[in-house]
């Protein structure tokens, strides 16, 4: 059975997921992994005006990203099912691997239909998200400014 939000016109898709936290599933294939579906979160103040959008991803390999991120834990964001019911495991974004996508190849994959949108990230775990970016010190400036704004970083 096809699934519904496949029914659903590319616009209906983007003006969902185009927001600050907004989540979408994708196949996606990392180096070390291959590919498999994973969860992507937006992380700009204005994703709707932005050309570029900050994706983190979520992982349920915690362990390996506390230990690579030892010397700078804050840039991690756990994430509970409770807290978060679309991740049905305990996962962790790693705020300091945020990448920089360019909006319309994301776009491209909503037309696509190559991307499954989710629910929005929780206003409480965006913010965490947004303090973990502040405090990533490999981060580029642009992409801090993407996502906080003018504020001071």
């Amino acid at each position: 059975m096809q699934e519904l939000w496949k029914k659903f016109p590319p616009s209906t898709i983007q003006n969902h997921v185009l927001k600050p936290g907004g989540a979408f599933r994708k196949e996606y294939e990392y180096e070390d992994e291959g590919e498999k579906p994973r969860y992507f979160f937006i992380l700009n103040r204005s994703p709707e005006q932005d050309k570029q959008l900050v994706i983190v991803t979520a992982t349920t390999r915690i362990e390996p990203r506390k230990k690579a991120r030892e010397s700078d834990p804050k840039v991690l964001v756990e994430i509970k099912p409770h807290e978060y019911g679309v991740l049905k495991r305990r996962s962790v974004v790693d705020c300091a691997s945020a990448k920089l996508w360019e909006k319309k190849k994301l776009m491209d994959d909503m037309e696509e239909k190559r991307i499954e949108p989710l629910e929005r990230l929780p206003k409480d775990i965006l913010e965490k998200m947004r303090f973990a970016i502040r405090r990533a010190k490999t981060l580029p400036r642009e992409t801090k400014r993407l996502v906080l704004g003018d504020e001071t970083f």
